[in-house]
């Protein structure tokens, strides 16, 4: 990407210039389609509606005045296809709602300059597209793949490298850095504290999608410099090459790209195929020259499986007032454990409980109690 500013550095634009370009009344529509639980302020979407003129409003004003201040995420737990749970990060409706316009308005800068190879998350471009992609590659002899899935993506990218180049494309001084750094290091409730956010960017958020396909624009380049063919849909993608050496060089040239960003490759999830042995991608069956895509299904909400509880009042207005800044780094801990163990624990309680019980009326019952009666009863 040209990291070149626009024509006014976007620095010496001022907030309330900034804020008027933003559509926030274009961004609630996409907020409100979505639907979406509440975030830590306890403030569903339905409700935001009532009032929803007097709340974009305040936003504009926040924004324009430089008073901004993001509220800290929510955190819940969504099943993920492969079982196991998904750690998503609620913003609050309000927050949502500048995230989504702040995302157009990065996306309508970005895009165009995006390298050809990514297919997620942009305008007019898609699974199909990819697909298209693959196949035009295929027919030009390249018949060995690495089918590659970046690890814990979304978790692991870094803050300090992603500000860093934000901040050679906005100038450190720009209200916008100042609101993305918010988002990017932001503060985190889990239902008994608020920590902050020191890797990775939320999923949940808005603005997540925009902001992957930035940092990873610089591999997509790294791997074009070097010849290597490439298809991708977020941290999903292949490589390919026409020899399986060629293969191993390229894998080679990826994995380093990577470790540039701190990140790495996924050992579960990449392996060296064929067409003629068959892969899955995107969803789709690849097998020799055939690309089936299976029928599409209706998406159907995904059920939270644990969300951690509203933050009090009290503690959420000592944090809007800056009298809360959270030092501590988030731990994301999977509930799963801890709800069997609850479970396992007050089963083990009631069982404790009624033998305790039942030891008591033998007790009660007779003077001199049998010592046979008493070890079944415990």
């Amino acid at each position: 990407m040209n990291h070149a500013r626009p024509n006014q550095p976007l620095a010496e634009v001022p907030a309330c210039l900034l804020a008027a370009e933003l559509d926030l009344a274009a961004a609630w529509e996409r907020v409100r389609s979505k639907a979406g639980m509440a975030g830590a302020d306890r403030i569903t979407v339905a409700r935001f509606a009532c009032n929803v003129r007097s709340h974009l409003c305040e936003l504009q004003n926040l924004l324009a005045a430089t008073c901004y201040r993001a509220l800290p995420l929510r955190v819940a737990e969504v099943p993920k296809k492969s079982g196991g749970r998904r750690l998503l990060l609620v913003p609050a409706v309000r927050d949502r709602v500048v995230l989504s316009a702040v995302a157009q308005w990065l996306s309508a800068r970005w895009d165009r300059e995006f390298d050809p190879a990514s297919f997620a998350y942009r305008p007019g471009r898609g699974v199909a597209d990819a697909l298209r992609a693959l196949a035009k590659l295929r027919a030009a002899g390249y018949r060995w793949v690495l089918d590659a899935d970046i690890r814990s993506f979304f978790d692991s990218i870094d803050h300090d490298l992603l500000l860093a180049k934000l901040a050679r494309w906005l100038g450190r001084q720009s209200p916008l850095y100042g609101w993305l750094e918010q988002w990017i290091r932001a503060a985190v409730w889990d239902g008994s504290e608020v920590s902050c956010l020191k890797r990775g960017v939320p999923q949940g958020s808005p603005l997540s999608p925009v902001l992957a396909n930035y940092y990873l624009d610089e591999f997509d380049r790294r791997l074009r410099r070097a010849g290597v063919p490439l298809v991708r849909y977020a941290d999903d993608f292949v490589v390919l090459a026409r020899t399986p050496f060629e293969l191993a060089e390229y894998r080679r040239t990826v994995e380093n790209a990577l470790a540039e960003l701190k990140l790495a490759l996924s050992p579960e999830k990449t392996r060296t195929v064929t067409f003629d042995s068959g892969f899955r991608f995107l969803g789709a069956e690849i097998q020799g020259e055939a690309i089936l895509l299976p029928f599409e299904k209706p998406k159907l909400p995904k059920t939270a499986l644990w969300v951690a509880p509203p933050m009090p009042p009290a503690l959420l207005r000592a944090f809007c007032q800056g009298g809360l800044t959270p030092q501590r780094e988030f731990q994301w801990r999977d509930h799963s454990a801890a709800e069997s163990t609850g479970a396992a624990r007050n089963s083990a309680s009631a069982k404790s409980e009624d033998a305790a019980s039942r030891l008591r009326r033998l007790l009660s019952g007779s003077p001199g109690p049998n010592l046979k009666s008493l070890r079944r009863a415990v």
